[in-house]
């Protein structure tokens, strides 16, 4: 269950994250060839309501199985840039990603069935 470039303690609940993300995300940062930080991953409900999160949020718990896949990840100076976004956005889809948001200082990946496919979204925070 370990990870190549992702330490399990860099996750809220490395427990619960799918697998499958797991993989996502080594597969990422291996393509990216530099280091990525999550800045966010599993929220309970309180937290999520404490960080505006949406209320199905593909950062908290399935109400299916229990897992969650929602984590947000960002470069090691806390920013992306445009050039980091764009290689950052075709590597995901080309792995398969089929949700993800940009925003100012970081990227959005989830693998969530639950909730509507095939979709891409702009933030600010």
């Amino acid at each position: 269950d370990s990870m190549k470039f992702f330490k399990p303690e860099e996750f809220a609940r490395f427990d619960l994250l799918r697998p499958e993300m797991k993989v996502f995300l080594d597969d990422l940062r291996g393509a990216f060839g530099a280091p990525l930080v999550v800045s966010s991953s599993f929220r309970d409900a309180a937290k999520n309501a404490a960080v505006g999160g949406e209320k199905d949020s593909a950062h908290t718990a399935s109400p299916v199985d229990g897992l969650y896949s929602g984590v947000d990840l960002t470069t090691l100076r806390n920013a992306v840039s445009g050039a980091e976004l764009y290689q950052l956005v075709t590597i995901a889809l080309k792995l398969g990603i089929l949700r993800l948001g940009a925003y100012l200082n970081h990227v959005h990946f989830d693998m969530e069935t639950r909730l509507p496919q095939r979709v891409m979204w702009l933030g600010k925070g």
